[in-house]
């Protein structure tokens, strides 16, 4: 830990000394809100996949994203980095950004706002939240095309199932 990240994490949190009334909000973000945001984002993208013309894709894509955050918390966590939930966040904002661009600029927001609550609250460091977004969308976005691809096989099987309504909207 450098010099400037201990600082940045000493001015975070004398404002968080004088925001007190910021400090609930924060605190559920930090430990609940921003994952559901981050998951909502998700749901929508394949919600939305579903009605695409390339449903399996659009779906695989999205399913993606919600693999890629499992994988990028998995590793952060081999790797004992404490920033797991920003690799987590990272992973599904990269991986939502190839999927659907409004959804991944919302998950981005939710994001940020995750990994700055973490500094806030004084759960963890800003290098600790820049390393686990980075480590998660490289992984994301390194391991994507073999990702989707296992996920579109599947996707692609679902649709030819009984339960092809979670693949597309309507019966191809």
């Amino acid at each position: 830990m450098g010099a400037a990240d201990s600082t940045l994490f000493r001015d975070v949190n004398r404002v968080a000394v004088h925001t007190g009334w910021l400090h609930g909000f924060m605190t559920a973000w930090a430990v609940g809100l921003g994952f559901a945001v981050l998951g909502l984002c998700v749901a929508a993208a394949w919600w939305r996949g579903r009605n695409l013309a390339a449903a399996p894709r659009a779906v695989s894509s999205a399913a993606w994203a919600a693999g890629a955050g499992a994988v990028a918390m998995t590793v952060s966590g081999a790797l004992s980095l404490p920033g797991w939930q920003a690799a987590l966040a990272g992973a599904v904002v990269a991986g939502l950004w190839l999927t659907d661009r409004v959804l991944a600029r919302i998950a981005l927001g939710g994001a940020l706002v995750l990994a700055f609550s973490l500094v806030y609250t004084g759960a963890q460091y800003p290098s600790d939240q820049v390393v686990g977004l980075l480590i998660g969308a490289g992984l994301a976005l390194g391991l994507r095309p073999a990702g989707t691809a296992v996920l579109r096989w599947l996707a692609i099987k679902v649709e030819r199932s009984p339960l092809h309504l979670l693949v597309a909207a309507h019966r191809i």
